[in-house]
């Protein structure tokens, strides 16, 4: 009767954990509920091949630490897409803009559509604005390392273009599924955001809600 009684106990065990990790892999959760209404245009508008990923959360807060909401939109890129994050709907203008995550099809794909975004990984460190600024850097500001997981890692980068309307930003650069990302949302959203693309599946279309 023990011995029964530990059999049925192993082979339920085993049930339960070839059923978790059959369908655990499987499982893909859906994008937060931001990206529904462009889903399609992103799935149109990928290259072929690449994979996209999206997150799972996406909460945005401002500099006071005040949630923020923003209507996204997607365009085609050479050699990948954009996704653009505005505070207003149907914006093009500056002020309104929030941040915004690319996806190229290689590091020679962003090198030849973007070089902005190459530069974020590729150029020197920035110098000071003026000798009267010697604490603001125009350019490279810092660049560091982060791992999203114990397998990804992003390169972490402050810039600064010094325009007189416009101060530092914060990007973060990972390659996955030979996917180059690019994220630009200010320092915790952008981590955060970075995280949460890195460690959920990549993005099926059509999409199921």
């Amino acid at each position: 009767m023990i011995a029964k009684k530990y059999l049925l106990g192993f082979l339920g065990f085993a049930v339960l954990f070839l059923t978790a990790n059959f369908f655990g892999d499987n499982v893909n959760a859906a994008p937060d509920p931001i990206f529904k209404p462009i889903l399609g245009r992103i799935g149109n508008r990928r290259s072929r091949g690449m994979v996209i990923r999206l997150p799972s959360v996406f909460r945005l807060y401002d500099y006071k630490n005040e949630r923020v909401t923003v209507y996204p939109d997607v365009r085609s890129i050479s050699g990948g897409l954009s996704i653009t994050f505005n505070t207003e709907p149907d914006c093009k203008a500056r002020f309104c803009y929030f941040g915004r995550i690319n996806a190229y099809q290689s590091l020679a794909a962003m090198k030849s559509s973007n070089p902005f975004d190459y530069g974020l990984i590729s150029s020197q460190m920035g110098k000071p604005m003026s000798p009267t600024q010697p604490n603001r850097v125009c350019g490279i500001v810092s660049r560091k390392t982060i791992a999203l997981n114990s397998s990804i890692k992003a390169v972490a980068v402050e810039h600064d273009t010094c325009g007189v309307s416009s101060g530092r930003s914060d990007s973060m650069i990972w390659e996955q599924d030979k996917t180059v990302f690019v994220i630009q949302l200010g320092d915790r959203n952008s981590i955060n955001v970075a995280k949460s693309m890195a460690n959920e599946p990549p993005t099926t279309f059509p999409v199921p809600y």
